[in-house]
């Protein structure tokens, strides 16, 4: 199992995540147990008034559950490698506050590295404002190929 650079990562997800799971996101860092992606915003992710307050713009809860996944995958990869199936076995989201039209950026971390499980943790947080937006915290299935 090697870690695997930006450049293979990124390859990596282009050929493995459904086009419907592709959003533009850029990985920003790997570290030695981590990976940092960025989620550019567009208008089409947001919801326009939903609470009848005028021009309240928010973010779409779905589009930050994806991204959500797609770094605890993309940290699967980064630190177990490419010839490994990393498949979800649980994921519990909390949306701690509201965004609007930011960039988003997610920084998940293993936290334990099993041979077969591994568990990791993400925040995500808007580029400009480091309170997270949410939490995720989940497990995967390890399997090398």
């Amino acid at each position: 199992m090697t870690p695997l650079s930006k450049k293979e990562l990124t390859n990596l997800l282009d050929r493995n995540l459904p086009d419907a799971d592709k959003r533009g996101e850029v990985i920003e860092e790997i570290g030695k147990d981590y990976v940092s992606l960025r989620l550019p915003v567009i208008k089409d992710y947001i919801s326009h008034d939903l609470y009848g307050l005028g021009e309240t713009m928010l973010l779409s809860g779905p589009i930050i559950m994806g991204f959500a996944e797609t770094s605890l995958y993309a940290c699967a990869h980064a630190i177990y490698g490419k010839d490994v199936v990393a498949l979800i076995i649980n994921c519990n989201i909390s949306f701690l506050r509201m965004t609007g039209s930011e960039d988003l950026v997610s920084t998940a971390r293993i936290l334990e590295k099993g041979k077969s499980v591994a568990r990791i943790h993400a925040t995500i947080c808007t580029i400009n404002y480091k309170e997270p937006v949410a939490v995720v915290e989940s497990s995967y299935s390890i399997k090398e190929v």
